[in-house]
């Protein structure tokens, strides 16, 4: 299969130019070309159609090799640029060649056409690929640099972290706007940010990304897992038909998804009027993304943690029991507000104490504590903050696989005087009733005696009347 070969021919003479591509036929290659000979029109060729080579003559009534070459720099277009003339000398050429042309071919010698075509063709391979490399590298070194900065800004709020990653990103995709948008595992959007650099766009990124949701090319390429790149205004048509505003004219946008296991958790839109986007600006966009994705998780994952550890903070510190943490040997690691207060404890002090030495436990006890056993007792403690007598319940139980524990102490005076006033109230009751039960025991023997006293009474009179008679 012949290779194709786009020839641009600066040349006047047209049996010349046909000279040339008859010499480049016995090549394996398959020749379309073009013959001009003024600046315009090698303006005009150069601008709408994409060449491989540039022969041209030196000299010609209205152009000439110098003036082509100048042309070839303002468009600063890397061509083989190969001179054919009879009537130039070796200084000439040599000149030229500083200048930038790449060899030079007498007409009366054609033969070496072809070899030399061949030779700047795969020379020209050789420096758009060190070209391609280079960028590849420098895109490489500016993802990485971007990755850094990312990584070192995961304390900074979210909006600061996506606003530096749009600004950048519409930077290296040389883009006229750019959106971002995150959504959790259940596919709610939590965040979208839009950026436009300037007045530059008149493009609105969230009727743009309202209007996405419904262009059938996105949705099936988000089905396929895969990213959207469309350079070719007529593929827009379907677009611009659903899209609101009519002002738009042509775009070029790219899409890439991030996905986290089956879920699409990012989307980044970019939209220019200018540059074609490449895979290689897909690539660096999906690995940036992707890190700020996973920044902006750690970030949220970190406020809630904080949270949680604040409010965790406020309950330990407000709550009126005493809490303390112990270690294996039961000293103490950490303890709460109220514990050093009620105990007139110095904060950076208790670290150095144990329980036992607080408390002053039995050290039968202490020692089954030692061993990670639960234990539990009723203490008095003088209130350090108050002056006042305290009665405390402590309770103590291993935590962490019995290497730690926890001591919690909980107020119970008011239960303690309740318990007392009861014990006092149920022995003035007990007392109360012995007397009562005295009390009973004399009113029932009184009364015993009156009936009998009444009975001799009536047995006496009953004597006395028979006596009478």
């Amino acid at each position: 299969m012949k290779i194709p070969l786009n020839v641009l021919i600066v040349e006047d003479c047209e049996d010349d130019a046909l000279l040339l591509l008859h010499e480049l036929e016995r090549g394996d290659y398959q020749i379309k070309s073009k013959r001009i000979d003024t600046a315009e029109d090698m303006k005009a060729a150069l601008k709408y159609n994409s060449w491989d080579i540039i022969l041209s003559d030196y000299a010609m009534p209205n152009f000439s090799a110098p003036e082509a070459l100048s042309v070839l720099h303002e468009k600063k277009l890397d061509l083989p640029f190969i001179v054919t003339s009879n009537a130039i000398g070796e200084e000439r050429a040599a000149a030229l060649m500083k200048e930038g042309a790449h060899d030079f071919v007498f007409k009366n010698n054609l033969s070496r056409l072809l070899p030399i075509v061949i030779r700047e063709l795969h020379e020209a391979e050789v420096r758009s690929a060190r070209r391609r490399a280079e960028k590849e590298i420098k895109q490489h070194k500016t993802r990485l640099k971007l990755l850094l900065q990312l990584n070192q800004m995961v304390d900074l709020p979210e909006d600061e972290i996506l606003k530096f990653v749009l600004w950048k990103l519409v930077d290296i995709t040389q883009s006229q706007c750019c959106c971002i948008s995150m959504m959790d595992n259940d596919g709610e959007i939590f965040c979208t940010k839009h950026y436009k650099p300037g007045k530059e766009s008149s493009i609105d990124g969230k009727l743009f990304q309202q209007t996405m949701g419904k262009f059938s090319p996105w949705l099936k390429a988000i089905k396929k897992r895969k990213r959207l790149i469309i350079n070719n205004d007529r593929s827009l048509e379907a677009f611009k038909e659903i899209y609101p505003d009519k002002r738009l004219n042509l775009i070029r946008f790219m899409a890439v998804p991030i996905f986290e296991k089956e879920h699409l958790v990012c989307i980044g839109w970019f939209v220019n009027k200018k540059k074609n986007y490449t895979s290689n600006d897909a690539l660096t966009v999906t690995s940036i993304l992707n890190e700020t994705y996973q920044i902006v998780q750690r970030r949220r994952l970190f406020e809630m943690v904080k949270k949680a550890k604040d409010q965790w903070e406020m309950t330990f510190n407000n709550t009126l029991e005493l809490i303390a943490l112990l270690d294996a040997q039961k000293n103490i690691l950490r303890c709460n507000k109220s514990f050093t207060e009620i105990l007139g404890i110095v904060p950076d002090k208790v670290s150095k104490k144990t329980c036992h030495q607080i408390f002053a436990c039995p050290k039968t006890m202490f020692k089954e504590c030692l061993k990670g056993e639960e234990h539990e007792i009723t203490k008095e403690i003088i209130n350090a903050k108050t002056g006042q007598l305290q009665w405390f319940y402590l309770h103590c139980h291993p935590i962490a696989d019995k290497k730690e524990s926890i001591i919690i102490g909980t107020d119970v005076t008011a239960l303690k005087k309740t318990s007392k006033h009861l014990e006092e109230s149920r022995y003035e009751l007990n007392k109360r009733l012995q007397e009562l039960e005295k009390f009973y025991e004399m009113a029932v023997g009184r009364e015993l005696k009156m009936k009998t006293l009444k009975k001799e009474i009536s047995a006496l009179k009953t004597k006395i009347a028979k006596g009478g008679r």
